[in-house]
C-alpha cells in the first residue's frame, strides 16, 4: 500500500505544477496518452481523458475513444508478467515508454524531442546513450 501512496503522490505533485503562459505562444509542453498540458491563448491548460479514452496526437491532442486514436495510444501493453516500473516501447523506437504497476498497465508517456527511453536508468536520454531493444 505504501508504494501505491508514493505513486499517487508523484502523480499529484506532477499535476499540480503549472507554467506561466502569459505572452507565450500556443504550445503543448507535456503530453502522455492520457494527459496534455499546454499554453493556449495565454492560459496554462491541463486535460485528462476519461476512462476508455486517450489523446489523439494526430488531431489537435483531443480525448477520443481509445480504439479510434493513432498508435501508440490505442495500445494497452501486457504487464501481467512485468515488475513495477517503466518499459520502452520498442515498436515506437523507444521514443515512448509505458508504465506497469502491480502487473497492470497504467499509462504511456513520450520522451521530449529526439530523446529515447533508457530502461535501466528509467529516464529519457540521448539516442547515442540508449540501446532500443
Amino acid at each position: 500500500m505504501e508504494n501505491l501512496f508514493y505513486f499517487f503522490l508523484a502523480v499529484s505533485i506532477g499535476g499540480a505544477l503549472s507554467r506561466d503562459c502569459k505572452g507565450q505562444p500556443d504550445v503543448i509542453y507535456e503530453h502522455s496518452c492520457l494527459t496534455v498540458s499546454r499554453c493556449k491563448s495565454g492560459q496554462d491548460l491541463h486535460y485528462i481523458c476519461k476512462h476508455g479514452e486517450a489523446i489523439d496526437n494526430k488531431d489537435d491532442y483531443q480525448c477520443k475513444p481509445i480504439h479510434t486514436v493513432a498508435p501508440p495510444c490505442n495500445r494497452i501493453n501486457d504487464c501481467s508478467k512485468k515488475s513495477d516500473g517503466s518499459y520502452p516501447d520498442v515498436s515506437e523506437g523507444c521514443s515512448s515508454y509505458y508504465t506497469c504497476f502491480r502487473h497492470q498497465f497504467v499509462g504511456r508517456n513520450f520522451c521530449p524531442g529526439d530523446l529515447l527511453f533508457h530502461q535501466t536508468k528509467q529516464v529519457c536520454n540521448y539516442k547515442e546513450n540508449v540501446t532500443c531493444k
